[in-house]
């Protein structure tokens, strides 16, 4: 798409304001007496006017070489929105409901390098391994516990304009019962998928980060956490304080 301040684009802009005046004028003149020529004219006029109008959307549509930059890393922190969170690749994630704990930690990003995505999209795929805690006595490391790895996949975006689009994949990770939708590849909605609500819910969770990388060292209980609830109106908070000391990751991401 012609760059702000391209000649190209205010060629188009200019060419699309004059088609669209013309074609209204022809329009609000139809029950009026014209001339063949004025009718001819006004047909010609309302025709470019479409041309036009599809050769905008498949310009907004077509892949861009600089809007979008396709990266494997993943966020410096723990960062939480009004109604998300981002998560550094390889530290766990803990989240808790009532007497049910879970962890989440994304363990691989991969772009997909063979294709150019178009303004904001992100194209690859995200590994995670996921624990969910059965009893409120139990404990991560007990191999009884229920164990998830999974993979989420980000593909072309579908539709048309933005109320009306959606990416292509599985972008839904999986926490015991929950599940959660990412909407980038390290970003997570802090709402649980459910029929009835979207992403901007609050679904009684409560969400807090650590450094931890190793799930036998996870205590859901421990004092010093802290706790994240759903938050419409909490500013951005990044980078937050995670539990845990600094441990250097063994997992990195990786490109195609």
């Amino acid at each position: 798409m012609p760059a702000a301040g391209d000649p190209a684009a205010g060629l188009l802009i200019v060419l699309i304001v004059e088609s669209l005046c013309t074609g209204l004028k022809w329009a609000r003149g139809v029950g009026q007496k014209l001339t063949s020529n004025e009718q001819k004219s006004g047909k010609m006029w309302s025709g470019r006017f479409l041309c036009l109008f599809l050769l905008l959307a498949a310009t907004l549509t077509s892949p861009s070489t600089g809007q979008s930059v396709q990266t494997a890393a993943g966020a410096a922190g723990f960062c939480f929105h009004a109604s998300g969170v981002n998560l550094p690749i390889g530290k766990f994630l803990l989240i808790r409901k009532g007497d049910q704990f879970g962890a989440l930690r994304i363990t691989q990003i991969t772009p997909r390098t063979q294709s150019k995505p178009t303004a904001g999209e992100w194209l690859g795929s995200v590994e995670y391994e996921s624990y969910f805690i059965l009893k409120p006595s139990d404990s991560f490391s007990n191999l009884a516990n229920r164990k998830h790895s999974g993979e989420l996949r980000f593909g072309r975006m579908k539709g048309f304009g933005f109320h009306y689009s959606w990416q292509s994949g599985n972008q839904e990770a999986v926490v015991g019962p929950w599940k959660f939708r990412f909407f980038d590849q390290d970003g997570m909605f802090m709402t649980a998928v459910d029929f009835w609500n979207g992403v901007d819910h609050d679904s009684g969770l409560e969400f807090a980060p650590t450094n931890i990388t190793e799930v036998n060292q996870l205590n859901p209980r421990e004092r010093e956490l802290h706790w994240y609830p759903y938050d419409r109106d909490r500013d951005i908070q990044c980078p937050v304080q995670a539990f845990g000391k600094q441990n250097p990751s063994t997992i990195s991401s990786t490109h195609d």
